[in-house]
């Protein structure tokens, strides 16, 4: 995939009592567009706001903000590669990588929260790769490398960090999660490449995350399960990471579990 555009300006606008995010870019689009840019080339427009844009406490207010269409990045977080790739991701389709307690809860994500949220806003640069839901909104994960599963079965999974074999999984789909309304997607992650930032939980384990298979909308990450564990859904459905290696691991799905488990986990 590859990005191309150009950068203009700076452009001076005015902020007149009561702007918004939306009034700054149609005077920002107006003063690009005085200076001569053919703005009907670019169907996605990235703002970067000045300090002076914003005279509120800078840990209090907002640092980025993303459409489908247009992109703002507020002052203190102009050097944030962490928070550029975040709206980005919703310019791809991406909805925030949540989990049941926090709405960017899940730090294996772009689309989740910092990997240290007290830290200087200009070392937010952890860019691990995207969940495996994320890539399937975004277009990175073909349907040949996700399988629905419906029945009992061990599955070889690569890493979601790794470009695939032909004929090679790297996600598995389950129907039920949240009541049958969502699927679980399993994904194996490991500490590679721009992955290499992940935290220890999210490495040599299988992510069970829910979604709703709509784009753009929230994904919910519900475990992380190393080699022996296993997670239980009210309805008995049981993911189990059996074992892995450094690019893949094998993950066991049993249907009706419940009635030969004592462990049952409850889905938010």
């Amino acid at each position: 995939m590859t990005i191309s555009g150009v950068v203009t300006g700076p452009h001076v606008v005015n902020l007149r009592e009561g702007w918004s995010r939306a009034s700054i870019a149609d005077e920002a689009d107006a003063a690009a567009a005085a200076a001569g840019v053919n703005l009907s080339l670019y169907s996605l427009k990235v703002y970067v706001l000045p300090r002076e844009a914003d005279p509120s406490p800078i840990q209090s207010a907002w640092g980025g903000w993303g459409s489908q269409t247009r992109l703002w990045i507020r002052d203190y977080w102009c050097s944030s590669r962490w928070l550029a790739a975040h709206e980005w991701g919703h310019f791809f389709g991406v909805g925030h990588a949540s989990t049941p307690a926090d709405d960017y809860g899940d730090f294996s994500s772009p689309m989740g929260g910092r990997i240290d949220p007290g830290s200087d806003p200009l070392t937010w640069n952890a860019l691990p790769h995207f969940n495996a839901p994320g890539k399937i909104a975004a277009g990175w994960l073909s349907e040949s490398a996700v399988q629905t599963v419906t029945a009992n079965g061990t599955f070889r999974v690569a890493s979601l960090e790794t470009l695939p074999a032909a004929g090679q999984l790297q996600a598995l789909k389950i129907k039920g999660a949240n009541d049958g309304t969502d699927h679980y997607y399993l994904s194996f992650r490991q500490a590679v490449g721009f992955s290499s930032v992940l935290t220890p939980q999210y490495v040599a384990t299988t992510s069970i995350t829910r979604w709703n298979g709509v784009n753009g909308s929230k994904t919910c990450l519900l475990a992380n399960l190393a080699d022996g564990q296993a997670f239980v859904d009210k309805s008995g459905v049981m993911i189990a990471q059996k074992s892995h290696d450094a690019t893949q691991a094998d993950i066991t799905v049993t249907f009706g579990a419940a009635a030969i488990t004592g462990a049952k986990v409850t889905c938010p």
